[in-house]
């Protein structure tokens, strides 16, 4: 009895989740029609893309939404569903909102807005692969006046589409660990009359050699 009660306990939410919330899709499709006089001549309808989820409001200062993203992948596969976005939106006031988790990203909103045809290709940013539209991570976004707003975000880096990994990416091990470097944002060269040349090793001399080349460029 228990458990017949507890399955019907949640198909009850589940159902009036559903009265509460908002599917989404969008659906990329094409037609191709190839006008050369080719034996080999086609055309045909392809639906490249299609992006299908659920957004659930749970008061006026918290919402959610879930998006597959279905579509090709490196691997041959014509169509395969990737968890895009599991978000949780927090307005904190009128002019403050919070993204948490999985979030839909500002890489590319703003030039495909400007570039209006989306329907059609995606942006340059976008075909470049010069970030990811989606990430696991926070974001928010300030309202200054109604023209002017303010957004950060800080993400894991790795996109939606790949393993998400919080060990460090680099080729420095520390026996068993691996471990990040710092880099060079401004070169000042060191006082050779300082240096003691009979304490270092001939690695850390060409070290010092190649750090002064690299301060005179």
């Amino acid at each position: 009895m228990r458990t017949i009660l507890l399955t019907f306990t949640l198909l009850t939410f589940g159902f009036n989740a559903l009265a509460q919330g908002q599917p989404h899709a969008k659906i990329f499709s094409n037609f191709n029609y190839d006008l050369s006089a080719d034996d080999n001549a086609f055309k045909t309808f392809e639906i490249s893309r299609a992006y299908l989820g659920y957004g659930y409001k749970f008061d006026n200062k918290f919402s959610a939404k879930v998006t597959f993203d279905v579509g090709s992948n490196s691997s041959g596969s014509a169509y395969t569903a990737f968890l895009k976005v599991a978000s949780l939106n927090w307005k904190a006031s009128d002019k403050l909102s919070v993204n948490f988790g999985q979030i839909g990203t500002k890489n590319f909103k703003f030039m495909e807005k400007a570039w209006g045809y989306r329907y059609i290709y995606k942006s340059f940013q976008d075909k470049q692969k010069w970030a990811s539209s989606a990430d696991a991570g926070v974001s928010a976004d300030y309202k200054i006046n109604s023209k002017l707003t303010l957004d950060a975000q800080v993400l894991n880096g790795e996109g939606y589409k790949k393993e998400q990994s919080w060990e460090a990416k680099t080729s420095h091990n520390f026996g068993d660990k691996k471990y990040l470097t710092f880099d060079y944002l401004t070169h000042i060269p060191i006082q050779k009359k300082l240096i003691a040349f009979s304490l270092m090793s001939g690695a850390e001399v060409r070290w010092l050699n190649e750090y002064h080349a690299a301060a005179r460029e």
